[in-house]
């Protein structure tokens, strides 16, 4: 798994300023790969920081076994559902590599 630091970021695409080129990275994920993208709803626990959270979600695809990414988003979503002290929006996108 390649950690989320280890690519470019910038600020969020709704951030106010100019228009401004992003830049683009490349990646050939082997087959079988998860890529999961997110709102911070999925991982923004009230009173913690956002790394353990993070961490969590990114151990969370080899849990869940060789589910489909459909499966797997459901599983995401459930785990937040079952969260009590979640109130934030949900929005999450699922791919995974053949």
């Amino acid at each position: 798994m390649t950690p989320a630091g280890e690519f470019s970021t910038g600020p969020p695409c709704s951030a106010a300023g100019p228009p401004r080129r992003s830049p683009c990275t490349h990646v050939d994920p082997p087959p079988g790969s998860v890529l999961v993208l997110s709102t911070d709803g999925l991982v923004e626990v009230p009173g913690t920081g956002l790394l353990d959270p993070v961490d969590a979600l990114a151990a969370r695809p080899a849990d869940a076994g060789d589910l489909e990414a459909e499966g797997l988003a459901d599983v995401l979503v459930d785990d937040v559902r079952r969260s009590a002290h979640r109130g934030d929006d949900v929005a999450v996108l699922v791919l995974r590599t053949r």
